[in-house]
């Protein structure tokens, strides 16, 4: 009984971590800085390396013989959707930076199916 009480409480905290992590978005980092000029300048840097992340991952995706030409074909398909999403859905650095780094996990996801390493 106890190993059932046991796997219960390891279920829950797994469950509300997990829970956690999905509502922390990349610029939440930046919001703990000390002044605006900070939190700017942070948010820009993070959405410049974040974007260079996503060229880089994709190229390297498209790039590779192990990933299957369909695949390749899926892959910028929903990449020209979510540019169309960055462009059209956001206004400022806190946006854009927060969807490049969905993207980047996105692709990343991809890149460990196919055993691609990313930048």
């Amino acid at each position: 009984m106890r190993k059932f009480f046991a796997a219960l409480a390891i279920l829950a905290i797994s469950t509300f971590a997990t829970q956690a992590q999905a509502q922390f978005r990349a610029s939440d980092v930046c919001k703990m800085k000390r002044s605006q000029y900070e939190r700017d300048q942070c948010l820009e840097y993070g959405l410049r390396g974040s974007m260079l992340r996503v060229k880089g991952n994709t190229q390297r995706l498209l790039d590779s013989n192990r990933v299957p030409e369909l695949e390749k074909e899926n892959i910028l398909k929903s990449h020209k959707k979510w540019g169309g999403q960055f462009e059209r859905n956001c206004s400022d650095n806190e946006c854009h930076y927060d969807m490049a780094s969905a993207r980047n996990s996105e692709i990343e996801k991809i890149m460990a199916k196919y055993n691609v390493a990313p930048m």
